[in-house]
């Protein structure tokens, strides 16, 4: 997306305003184009929505290209399919981007339009932020370890809004009991059967299909996948 900068690995982080990226613009106001889901809804369809996220299944033909469009919170994209993509920002500034499936990219609000110009489909998961007032746990005290020191979690991105890793667990594994210390998205990449099981001992069995999001509140669990196969699931907590 326009202006990515700062890459290291497979993630990109944009910054505008205050601390802004050398040769970055400051982001227009959002007020000269309508939100995403609005300019292009079969391209952008809100798969769960709170006070807290908006999380956009974001899926674009070869070829295709979306009229301009604002997005309109600090957003975090995971790449699910690879793609070729160009984005324009209203002043006409153009940036190209080669996209593999497993890059995480960071944007402030913004205004652009996309097209899809490679030979393949693109698909992308967007999580859009929004308040994050009151989601922490902040100054109760919690025993167990956070969620990011268990072996099974692998970091892939952190800034200072949000903590993104991928949970790979084998049938029939166990997390040991942790805490997850804000709000968070959980984001099954294949389908999950899991055990959850509370600090006061509490069990539940969740089936998960891959690709449909669950909301949590800060909680502390251990879990268990009770499936026969591997178990993978995108985690974005939320860390303000």
């Amino acid at each position: 997306m326009p202006g990515l900068t700062g890459r290291t690995g497979r993630t990109t982080e944009k910054r505008y305003g205050r601390g802004f990226v050398q040769g970055a613009k400051r982001r227009p106001e959002i007020t000269t184009a309508p939100e995403e889901t609005i300019a292009a809804p079969r391209i952008f369809n809100v798969i769960l929505e709170n006070e807290f996220v908006k999380v956009i299944d974001i899926r674009m033909k070869s070829g295709e290209i979306s009229p301009m469009h604002a997005h309109a919170t600090p957003y975090l994209t995971y790449v699910l399919a690879p793609c070729k993509m160009r984005y324009t920002s209203p002043d006409g500034e153009v940036e190209e981007t080669a996209m593999q499936p497993g890059d995480v990219h960071w944007h402030n609000a913004e205004i652009h339009h996309a097209a899809n110009f490679g030979d393949t489909d693109g698909h992308i998961l967007f999580v859009g932020v929004k308040e994050q007032s009151a989601m922490m746990t902040a100054g109760k005290a919690i025993a167990p370890p956070a969620a990011a020191a268990l072996s099974d979690f692998r970091l892939i991105f952190e800034n200072d809004a949000v903590r993104v890793a991928e949970v790979r667990m084998r049938g029939g594994a166990a997390e040991p009991m942790h805490s997850h210390r804000a709000g968070y998205v959980a984001y099954p990449l294949s389908p999950c059967k899991l055990r959850f099981t509370s600090s006061a001992g509490r069990a539940e069995e969740v089936s998960m299909d891959a690709g449909e999001p669950q909301w949590h509140e800060p909680e502390t669990h251990q879990v268990q996948n009770v499936g026969a196969t591997e178990c993978r699931v995108l985690v974005v907590e939320m860390k303000r």
